[in-house]
């Protein structure tokens, strides 16, 4: 849910999707022992593909990003959990759309790092990230659907 929502309000302030959050009506939905379900119902046709498209780049394994997200589980005493994210390439364009990003992540998640991944050292984190990213460990798959539901007036 957290994930949706730094997504969402990102998009938001960054003016991609128009609709006010508060009438997005964002929905998790959990079915079990299978996948999360993440709706945002009243957004335009336009802004559910930007939303969907966007979690779907950060949910899957990390291909060639611009940007990489690093996030530190500090709450493991023996050893420090980390895992990598490629932030959506919407967010990329500027470095401001990034900051938008990680400032939401930092306020509704906690600490993160982003690595410019165009330079020598940003390379090589974005090849750790390949190889370690908790997505690409799991072979996650994340299917992107766009349904359109009718609601009788």
């Amino acid at each position: 849910r957290q994930i949706a929502e730094v997504i969402l309000d990102s998009l938001y302030e960054i003016d991609a999707i128009q609709t006010p959050l508060e009438k997005a009506d964002l929905r998790i939905e959990k079915i079990p022992a299978i996948h999360y379900t993440v709706v945002a119902n009243k957004l335009n046709q336009k802004e559910a593909n930007i939303f969907i498209n966007a979690m779907q780049e950060f949910l899957s394994e990390i291909e060639n990003p611009r940007y990489v997200l690093v996030r530190q589980n500090t709450n493991v005493k023996i050893w420090q959990q980390r895992d990598y994210h490629a932030i959506p390439s919407i967010f990329c364009d500027n470095k401001k759309c990034v900051n938008v990003f990680k400032n939401n992540w930092k306020k509704r998640i906690g600490f993160c790092e982003v690595v410019y991944t165009r330079t020598i050292e940003g390379r090589r984190m974005m090849l750790q990230a390949k190889n370690q990213a908790y997505s690409s460990l799991q072979k996650a798959f994340v299917d992107k659907i766009s349904r359109w539901v009718s609601e009788k007036n």
